[in-house]
Parts: C-alpha cells; structure tokens; sequence
C-alpha cells in the first residue's frame, strides 16, 4: 500500500515538474520573440547607413545594442543553461546603471526631443538588463515580474514598427500622392533611404525648428 502510495507522490511531482518546465520555456519563448521585436523596432537599419561611418564607437555601440537582447536570449534557449542569480545580477546593476548615465547625457545633448530619447534609453536599458535577468536561476515569481517589465520595451519595440505605415500614408496624404522624398536628421544630409526608417525609435529628430512642439 505504501508502495503505491510513494509512486502516486513521485507521479504527481513529475507531473508538477513537467508542468513548470512547460511554463519556464513559454515564457522562454515569449521573451526570445520580444526580443526579436525589440531589435526589429529599434536597431538602426541598415547599420551600413553613410552617415555611420562618421559614428563614434560609443555610437556604434548604442547602434548595436538593441541585437543583445536577441542574442542572449537565443544563447540560453540554445545552450539550455542559466546563469548564476549573482552573476547575472552584477551584470544586470551594470548595464541598467551605464544605460540610466547614458540616458541622461542624451536628454542633456538633446533638444526638443527630451521625452522620446528618454523613452528610447529607457526602454533600452530594460530590454538589456531584464534580458541578463531571465537567463539566470531566478525563481517562478521573480521571473513573472521581470517578464512584465520586458513587456514596456516590446510594446516600444511594437510601437516604432507601427509607425511605419502611418508616417508613410501621411506623406502619402501631405503629397497628393505626388513624388515626395522624406529627409532624415543625420550628420550628413541625405533623403530616407528606405521605408523601415520610418520607424518611431529611427525617424524622429532631437533639433527644434523641424517639427511641432515634441511631435
């Protein structure tokens, strides 16, 4: 009867541990896809614009770092193993403490534009940090949360993409469907070279006089 009774135990608390593997990879998973959106809504494309050959290393750097997110997502997925809670805590207070300092020179360097670089380095810096976070050996709970603030730069992510089509038919409109061309702020000026830079995190200027308030 004991017998019995200890195999029913060992099925249930397969079972419970089946269910929580399946809960772990969803939202494994769901993470890797926002990611995908998150360096689809905010890195710069292409990255072989002109005016990047003129970008510092530090721009570069900014450049490329909505792909980390992606990256390390795809890593742990692939490799199936999670980081140290320590280790990917210190790298976490890191990457959150550089991505808030170079937020703020940002905002300080930028003119009208002060809401939308602080949405862009906001959103950022959490998309990299929680993304350190869901790869390590947290627990159920503390994963739950950190999947929701990964949520804001998705829904940024989801956002920038969604301004593709809007900002186009508007031209559209402006221009009686005439030919039009759409210029970029850039360190050199040239015209948009491509309909995906009209996405809301690439086609939105920080110089005053262009556009209509913070718009």
């Amino acid at each position: 009867m004991s017998a019995i009774r200890k195999n029913r135990i060992g099925a249930l608390l397969a079972n419970a541990s089946e269910d929580t593997n399946i809960i772990s990879n969803a939202q494994r998973y769901a993470a890797l896809i926002g990611a995908a959106i998150v360096a689809l809504g905010f890195v710069p494309v292409p990255l072989t614009d002109p005016s990047m050959l003129k970008a510092a290393w530090f721009e570069w750097s900014i450049a490329v770092l909505p792909l980390l997110p992606l990256a390390i997502l795809t890593l742990a997925v692939v490799s199936r193993r999670r980081m140290p809670v320590v280790l990917a805590t210190v790298l976490a207070l890191v990457v959150l403490s550089t991505g808030v300092l170079v937020t703020f020179v940002m905002m300080a360097l930028s003119g009208g534009g002060t809401e939308i670089v602080t949405l862009h380095g906001i959103a950022l810096t959490f998309a990299c940090a929680t993304s350190i976070l869901l790869i390590s050996k947290i627990g159920k709970k503390t994963r739950s949360v950190l999947c929701g603030v990964f949520m804001l730069p998705v829904l940024v992510g989801v956002w920038s993409l969604a301004m593709v089509p809007l900002a186009y038919s508007s031209a559209v409109e402006i221009s009686s469907s005439r030919a039009f061309c759409i210029g970029e702020q850039s360190p050199i000026e040239k015209e948009l070279g491509s309909i995906v830079g009209l996405r809301g995190m690439s086609f939105y200027t920080t110089r005053s006089g262009y556009k209509i308030g913070d718009t």
